[in-house]
């Protein structure tokens, strides 16, 4: 998943697994982000998530069994 967030840095992010969605909640006075997008079956725990010049990139391994292509 990847996401522009103007002005957002690694200390101003916030990222959680509700159920089946992703939700971001980034960003200080000037700047704030509220989202969230829906996930295909993943390990939650393999989280991997970066941000560089205001673009996160969120990974995530599939699921054995899952489509790669969701």
């Amino acid at each position: 998943m990847i996401a522009e967030l103007p002005g957002v840095t690694e200390e101003s992010l916030r990222l959680a697994v509700q159920g089946s969605r992703l939700v971001i909640d980034a960003g200080d006075a000037a700047h704030h982000y509220h989202t969230s997008a829906a996930l295909p079956p993943v390990d939650v725990s393999s989280l991997h998530a970066s941000i560089k010049n205001g673009v996160l990139e969120a990974t995530f391994k599939c699921l054995p069994g899952a489509p790669a292509d969701t």
